[in-house]
Protein backbone atom coordinates (compact mmCIF):
# COMPACT_ATOMS: atom_id res chain seq x y z
CA UNK A 1 0.00 0.00 0.00
CA UNK A 2 1.28 3.41 -0.84
CA UNK A 3 0.71 6.61 1.11
CA UNK A 4 0.56 4.80 4.42
CA UNK A 5 0.82 6.76 7.59
CA UNK A 6 2.82 5.03 10.22
CA UNK A 7 2.04 5.15 13.89
CA UNK A 8 3.67 8.20 15.42
CA UNK A 9 6.89 7.82 17.37
CA UNK A 10 5.42 9.38 20.51
CA UNK A 11 2.85 6.60 20.70
CA UNK A 12 5.53 3.93 20.16
CA UNK A 13 7.68 5.41 22.94
CA UNK A 14 4.67 5.50 25.27
CA UNK A 15 3.87 1.86 24.47
CA UNK A 16 7.42 0.77 25.22
CA UNK A 17 7.28 2.54 28.58
CA UNK A 18 4.37 0.31 29.63
CA UNK A 19 4.82 -3.11 31.21
CA UNK A 20 4.30 -6.03 28.85
CA UNK A 21 2.16 -7.79 31.45
CA UNK A 22 0.03 -6.37 34.23
CA UNK A 23 1.30 -8.44 37.13
CA UNK A 24 -1.77 -7.73 39.28
CA UNK A 25 -4.05 -9.19 36.62
CA UNK A 26 -1.71 -12.13 36.10
CA UNK A 27 -1.52 -12.80 39.84
CA UNK A 28 -5.33 -12.69 40.06
CA UNK A 29 -5.60 -15.21 37.23
CA UNK A 30 -3.05 -17.38 38.98
CA UNK A 31 -5.01 -17.25 42.24
CA UNK A 32 -8.29 -18.01 40.49
CA UNK A 33 -6.82 -21.08 38.82
CA UNK A 34 -4.69 -22.39 41.69
CA UNK A 35 -7.05 -25.30 42.37
CA UNK A 36 -6.57 -26.40 38.74
CA UNK A 37 -2.83 -26.14 38.06
CA UNK A 38 -3.06 -26.76 34.30
CA UNK A 39 -5.83 -24.21 33.74
CA UNK A 40 -3.59 -21.14 33.69
CA UNK A 41 -1.39 -22.72 31.03
CA UNK A 42 -4.49 -23.71 29.04
CA UNK A 43 -5.80 -20.14 29.19
CA UNK A 44 -2.60 -18.71 27.78
CA UNK A 45 -2.14 -21.51 25.23
CA UNK A 46 -5.67 -20.84 24.00
CA UNK A 47 -4.97 -17.11 23.93
CA UNK A 48 -1.87 -17.54 21.76
CA UNK A 49 -3.70 -19.93 19.39
CA UNK A 50 -6.49 -17.39 18.99
CA UNK A 51 -4.02 -14.55 18.53
CA UNK A 52 -2.23 -16.43 15.75
CA UNK A 53 -5.52 -16.78 13.87
CA UNK A 54 -6.44 -13.16 14.54
CA UNK A 55 -3.11 -11.90 13.21
CA UNK A 56 -3.67 -13.84 9.99
CA UNK A 57 -7.16 -12.36 9.80
CA UNK A 58 -5.86 -8.84 10.39
CA UNK A 59 -3.27 -9.22 7.63
CA UNK A 60 -5.86 -10.58 5.23
CA UNK A 61 -8.32 -7.83 6.14
CA UNK A 62 -5.72 -5.13 5.50
CA UNK A 63 -4.69 -6.70 2.17
CA UNK A 64 -8.30 -6.98 0.99
CA UNK A 65 -9.25 -3.62 2.55
CA UNK A 66 -11.97 -5.33 4.57
CA UNK A 67 -11.91 -2.74 7.31
CA UNK A 68 -15.13 -3.96 8.90
CA UNK A 69 -13.46 -7.31 9.69
CA UNK A 70 -10.22 -5.52 10.62
CA UNK A 71 -12.11 -3.41 13.17
CA UNK A 72 -14.06 -6.37 14.58
CA UNK A 73 -10.89 -8.45 14.94
CA UNK A 74 -9.08 -5.61 16.70
CA UNK A 75 -11.99 -5.27 19.09
CA UNK A 76 -11.82 -8.97 19.97
CA UNK A 77 -8.05 -8.90 20.37
CA UNK A 78 -8.29 -5.79 22.52
CA UNK A 79 -10.77 -7.50 24.83
CA UNK A 80 -8.79 -10.71 25.13
CA UNK A 81 -5.54 -8.88 25.82
CA UNK A 82 -7.20 -6.78 28.51
CA UNK A 83 -8.66 -9.86 30.16
CA UNK A 84 -5.28 -11.57 30.55
CA UNK A 85 -3.40 -8.38 31.47
CA UNK A 86 -1.37 -7.98 28.29
CA UNK A 87 -0.91 -4.24 28.84
CA UNK A 88 1.10 -3.32 25.74
CA UNK A 89 -0.99 -5.44 23.41
CA UNK A 90 -4.14 -3.94 24.88
CA UNK A 91 -2.92 -0.36 24.39
CA UNK A 92 -1.80 -1.01 20.80
CA UNK A 93 -5.06 -2.68 19.82
CA UNK A 94 -7.07 -0.03 21.66
CA UNK A 95 -5.28 2.72 19.71
CA UNK A 96 -5.74 0.98 16.35
CA UNK A 97 -9.35 0.14 17.17
CA UNK A 98 -10.08 3.76 18.09
CA UNK A 99 -8.52 4.89 14.82
CA UNK A 100 -10.55 2.33 12.87
CA UNK A 101 -13.77 3.39 14.59
CA UNK A 102 -13.07 6.91 13.31
CA UNK A 103 -12.61 5.43 9.81
CA UNK A 104 -8.90 6.22 9.93
CA UNK A 105 -7.17 3.14 8.57
CA UNK A 106 -3.91 4.90 7.73
CA UNK A 107 -2.05 3.11 10.52
CA UNK A 108 -3.58 -0.31 9.79
CA UNK A 109 -0.54 -1.80 8.05
CA UNK A 110 2.09 -0.15 10.22
CA UNK A 111 0.30 -1.35 13.35
CA UNK A 112 0.57 -5.04 12.50
CA UNK A 113 4.31 -5.37 13.24
CA UNK A 114 3.77 -3.55 16.54
CA UNK A 115 1.03 -6.03 17.49
CA UNK A 116 3.25 -8.94 16.48
CA UNK A 117 6.18 -7.58 18.50
CA UNK A 118 4.03 -7.16 21.61
CA UNK A 119 2.80 -10.76 21.27
CA UNK A 120 6.41 -12.00 21.16
CA UNK A 121 7.27 -9.84 24.18
CA UNK A 122 4.30 -11.29 26.05
CA UNK A 123 5.44 -14.85 25.29
CA UNK A 124 8.91 -13.98 26.60
CA UNK A 125 7.46 -12.33 29.70
CA UNK A 126 5.35 -15.39 30.49
CA UNK A 127 8.21 -17.84 29.99
CA UNK A 128 8.74 -19.57 33.31
CA UNK A 129 5.73 -17.93 34.97
CA UNK A 130 3.17 -20.51 33.92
Amino acid sequence: MENQTSINEEFILRIHSLPVLNLNTFDNLKKQTQSQPDLLKEIFDSFFEDVTEMMAGLRQSVESKDFENYTATLHTLKGLSGTIGATRLFEITNYLYTQARMNDFSSAVSGLPLIHQSILELKDELDGKI
